[in-house]
């Protein structure tokens, strides 16, 4: 089957609920059409697949997350990837998933076939009524992100009660190693800049600001994307036993909880920081 939107224009999931009389509103009359859309592309596939079962499961998720959610919009677009392959490519019900499929997800992830992938398109289109855009595609371009893995083991936790199972992906799975191995002259360069923020006179709170985003992504290892995403988690009591002889990075964030051992270099540099004067800004803040 050829993957379809299974998301309205507005990025919601579809609804079996009709339209009031009233509701003349014509965003919503649209997203009712385009519902029924959906449901009709999903009515298509074999009953073995059990495509509208796993479709219900992901609405259930859908409407299980706070409408505040800063990330709601991105998780439901990941999601959505990974339904259109459960029922266009594994082709089985969720029951039935385990590790090994949400391995092989994330490796289509990383290479989607090319009937996958396309330009950013309308994902329906409205010439008297209302249908699936045949240009839209789920990819824009491949996925490696270890967030993408987030988003699958805190679906499956959320349905695990009523599908009596929980398949997960490992740490390992996760964390892809760095493209290129770390060396020497790297941490040289890094201790130098850090060095050179902590030294300027006066710290302010921009250089405080970005000695936290330089020193702790690069060294934790986090992409700006993702700590952006998670900032107003953090505190410095994230770092504990900064003296110990195993410091570690604590902190339960949107799409994971974080226990990352601290490398000796961090160390250095929160040693030289004084805590008090870091103040993140609060979420939508310049």
């Amino acid at each position: 089957m050829t993957p379809r939107s299974i998301l309205t224009d507005r990025g919601e999931p579809a609804s079996r609920t009709e339209p009031s009389f009233n509701d003349i509103i014509e965003a919503d009359e649209r997203s009712a059409s385009q519902s029924a859309v959906i449901y009709g592309y999903l009515a298509l596939f074999p009953a073995k697949t059990a495509a509208v079962k796993t479709y219900e499961h992901f609405c259930r998720y859908a409407h299980s997350l706070p409408s505040y959610m800063r990330n709601k919009s991105r998780i439901l677009a990941l999601l959505e990837k990974f339904v259109l392959w459960a029922i266009c490519i594994r082709r089985k019900p969720l029951e039935q998933f385990a590790a090994a499929d949400l391995r092989n997800f994330s490796a289509f992830c990383a290479d989607p076939p090319e009937p996958w992938v396309g330009t950013r398109k309308a994902r329906f289109i409205n010439e008297g009524s209302e249908r699936h855009c045949e240009d839209w595609k789920p990819f824009v371009r491949s996925i490696t992100m270890p967030e993408l893995g987030y988003v699958i083991n805190r679906f499956f936790k959320f349905l695990s009660p009523e599908l009596g199972m929980q398949p997960r992906l490992s740490s390992s799975d996760l964390f892809r190693p760095p493209q290129a191995p770390f060396i020497d002259h790297d941490d040289s360069q890094a201790l130098e800049y850090l060095r050179y923020l902590t030294n300027l006179a006066p710290s302010t709170k921009v250089s405080e600001r970005s000695l936290f985003v330089f020193s702790v992504c690069y060294y934790l290892r986090l992409s700006f994307k993702e700590w952006r995403s998670e900032r107003s988690h953090f505190s410095m009591a994230c770092f504990t036993s900064i003296a110990s002889s195993d410091p570690r990075f604590i902190m339960r964030g949107h799409l994971r909880d974080y226990h990352i051992s601290v490398p000796q270099a961090l160390v250095v540099a929160n040693r030289h920081r004084v805590p008090p004067r870091l103040r993140l800004p609060a979420a939508g803040a310049s």
